[in-house]
């Protein structure tokens, strides 16, 4: 199974991948992930791998661990349990008119994939559309203060 979410930011996809690669700060501007941290390896390089709680819909804790990185454009990482394998992509594309294209999409497999409802479905996908929300008003922010800044 396959959820996929996608925006727009008003900012270069450096911006974006500054706030994204800080995986310690999600927390202090996403409503939905709380405890992360890096557990293994050096971050961002394959077989490193970080966790994080997610909140919503019910807290569980997820390990992912890295399997491409390439800032500030793209990152694909696995997370595993014996019933559940969650594979996602972040995509963050410039565009010709100076915005950023934010993309995620996620590959479900296992057990417990088969138990996915729709109202799981839509729960998920709300998680994306509220760390791309988030995502999107920090880097934002940053891009202002670094017009700022070079002004």
């Amino acid at each position: 199974m396959r959820l996929e979410y996608s925006t727009v930011c008003n900012c270069k996809p450096e911006h974006i991948w500054q706030t994204f690669q800080r995986v310690e700060e999600w927390p202090r501007w996403s409503g939905v992930i709380a405890n992360t941290q890096w557990i293994e390896g050096a971050p961002w390089q394959p077989g490193s791998q970080f966790q994080m709680q997610i909140l919503q819909p019910i807290p569980v804790m997820f390990r992912p661990e890295v399997l491409e990185c390439s800032p500030p454009g793209y990152v694909h990482w696995i997370g595993k349990t014996t019933a559940l394998n969650a594979e996602q992509w972040f995509s963050f594309e410039a565009q010709p008119d100076g915005t950023t294209v934010m993309k995620t999409w996620q590959d479900f497999s296992g057990p417990a994939s088969f138990m996915f409802g729709e109202s799981v479905k839509t729960a998920i996908t709300n998680i994306y559309v509220d760390l791309f929300r988030s995502l999107k008003e920090e880097a934002e922010k940053l891009a202002r203060t670094a017009i700022s800044d070079s002004e």
